[in-house]
């Protein structure tokens, strides 16, 4: 998971520190003004491109455990060794 969130992060440092720029120049009248929101836009773009794809790394990684949180899918069934029958799911454990 933290690979997929690397890009997203690394988007919003990058926006941050382009969005400070900016507020830090906002007072000046000639040309770099404009050159900062360009480069605003610029970011906000790729952050939007990197949340994207996040989205769809994320549904990846989480589909070999998307059973798990199935509230149809069959308890797994538990035996201890002095047989105690013990019927769980992941549900279960997160609803405590």
């Amino acid at each position: 998971m933290a690979e997929a969130a690397l890009p997203v992060v690394s988007c919003c440092r990058q926006g941050l520190e382009v969005a400070c720029s900016w507020l830090n120049n906002a007072h000046r009248t000639d040309n770099s003004n404009s050159t900062h929101l360009e480069k605003l836009e610029e970011a906000s773009s790729s952050l939007q491109s990197a949340l994207d794809d996040f989205k769809m790394g994320r549904l990846q990684i989480l589909m070999p455990f998307r059973h798990l949180f199935d509230p149809n899918h069959p308890p797994v069934d538990l035996t201890n060794k002095v047989g105690h029958d013990y019927r769980m799911s992941i549900r279960l454990l997160m609803t405590r």
